[in-house]
């Protein structure tokens, strides 16, 4: 055993184990499993992924110390470790690859944030020494990264000290600017007694009517969103910072799901309320077998089977909403990224700004930012391709994949992944209820309905007023001979009526 504190570390590189590091005293706290660090191997320093602690020390090895822990608290929570350990080990990939391939591309560290000290906190007492060392070291270098503070300084408590200081206002944390962001000015409304704070606009009635808006929304809004609902100008807005009754800051511009048009009615959560449609008597009875399964608890998984146009995705979203209702999360699943922007309109429609997305198309500040309202818990309802999946969703009660047969969710780099399977997987870690939605159900999921491993559900009506097709099923063996040329298709008498009655009737034919 090594007196030591240590961590396993697993490093984007083809190693079959984790790496064990030595953990300083200056990072001990911050050193949590799901925390990214910096560290080296051989030549080159790499960011990897702390997947333990640990007391034993390998044998023969001399360990290098943990350079620096990059997040302020954990990115991957347990049960997304827990899911790449069961991906690198069930498709034999690394460890380290695996979890790179589960976060949003060059995610920001917190140890990026700059601080500087205000005029307040250069002449204010610190309230313990690590706040006098924090003081000190701005004071010398006049602004530093939170890293290169906590390397000065040396001594656990850092990020603490910190927040202590901000929220005083002794010091300013300023955020790396993101390439390809936007910043949009914002505020919110303090805590605090509305009447008093209605007071304080004094006879305003555009102040009053800003800060009535703040109070009905429940969260904090642009300056754009306020100005236009309030029907002001933004000096009103810029008058109650000054007097104190608001407080700003800035915020990145969101560019898809959190700026689709809200449907009138809808609340301040952003969402419209129950549909006006009536479903079918199918709709209904695969509706209330999803519902039973998310309030029994518990990993539930069906396969839910309907022609095109029978209302699959009505039923799974009723089913989202009932996973909301009842405090929990929702993943939604579709194969390719150009099916998105179709489910998010109905996503942002429902569900307004408790919607995400996640694809590798967003630009990587929107990105980033969906990351983090999915892991504060502000986003509930995720939407996008097959790294969806790995959405660090808090109580996730209900995964769909839609379009289950499709090919594209198998992934063909490292990982080599499906994102089918996958999603059985995490619901069966979570206790959630699986949904695999399908016109034309793969022959796995068929056989695993087959065995009693999926519970079937089957839509087998249209919605609205439309009707089915007329099918007309040939066979070409009853067919009198005819001599034909080689390579000649062969068109049924049937077949050579209907087009004929078609023409006749000046209509059009499509020959597939």
């Amino acid at each position: 055993m090594s007196r030591v504190p240590l961590a396993r570390v697993a490093v984007p590189l083809p190693l079959p184990e984790p790496l064990t590091y030595e953990v300083p005293p200056a990072l001990d706290a911050r050193a949590l499993p799901g925390s990214r660090a910096r560290v080296r191997v051989g030549p080159r320093r790499l960011v990897g992924v702390i997947v333990e602690r640990t007391g034993e020390a390998p044998d023969g090895v001399t360990l290098r110390p943990l350079e620096e822990v990059l997040d302020r608290e954990p990115v991957f929570p347990p049960e997304l470790l827990e899911l790449a350990r069961f991906t690198a080990d069930y498709y034999r990939a690394p460890l380290g690859e695996v979890l790179r391939g589960m976060l949003p591309g060059d995610l920001p560290p917190w140890g990026h944030q700059r601080v500087r000290l205000t005029s307040g906190g250069a002449i204010a007492p610190p309230r313990d020494l690590v706040e006098a060392a924090v003081v000190a070291a701005l004071r010398e270098a006049g602004r530093l990264t939170a890293a290169e503070l906590q390397a000065r300084v040396g001594e656990p408590g850092v990020a603490e000290a910190l927040d202590r200081l901000a929220e005083g206002g002794r010091v300013l944390l300023e955020g790396r600017p993101r390439r390809g962001a936007r910043y949009l000015a914002a505020v919110e409304l303090p805590p605090g007694d509305l009447a008093v704070q209605l007071e304080a606009c004094g006879r305003s009635p555009q102040g009053r009517a800003v800060v009535e808006l703040l109070a009905a929304f429940g969260r904090p809004a642009t300056v754009g969103e306020l100005t236009a609902e309030a029907g002001c100008g933004s000096s009103v807005v810029r008058r109650l910072v000054r007097m104190g009754v608001l407080r700003s800051f800035t915020q990145i511009e969101r560019l898809s799901l959190g700026h689709q048009a809200l449907p009138a009615g809808a609340g301040p959560g952003g969402g419209a309320g129950e549909p006006a449609f009536t479903l079918r008597p199918d709709q209904r009875q695969a509706v209330a077998a999803i519902e039973e399964a998310l309030e029994q608890g518990g990993y539930r998984p069906f396969l839910l089977q309907g022609i095109t146009g029978s209302g699959k995705t009505e039923v799974y979203l009723r089913a989202a909403e009932r996973a909301l209702a009842l405090g929990r999360s929702a993943i939604l699943l579709v194969p390719e990224i150009a099916l998105v922007p179709a489910l998010v309109r109905e996503v942002a429609a429902r569900f307004g700004r408790r919607g995400a997305i996640l694809h590798s198309a967003l630009g990587s500040a929107e990105r980033h930012q969906e990351w983090e309202r999915i892991r504060s818990g502000e986003a509930r309802v995720v939407v996008g391709p097959r790294s969806a999946l790995f959405a660090p969703v808090s109580a996730l009660g209900l995964v769909v994949v839609d379009e289950e047969q499709d090919e594209a969710y198998k992934q063909d780099a490292i990982p080599r992944y499906h994102g089918r399977d996958l999603a059985l997987v995490r619901a069966r870690q979570a206790s959630a209820a699986a949904v695999l939605v399908s016109a034309t159900p793969s022959l796995e999921s068929r056989l695993n309905a087959d065995r009693g491993k999926l519970r079937p559900l089957v839509l087998s009506g249209r919605s609205g007023h439309g009707a089915l097709p007329e099918g007309i099923l040939v066979d070409l063996r009853q067919e009198p001979a005819a001599p034909r040329r080689p390579g000649e298709v062969a068109f049924s008498e049937r077949l050579r009526e209907e087009i004929e009655a078609a023409a006749t009737a000046g209509e059009q034919v499509i020959l597939l």
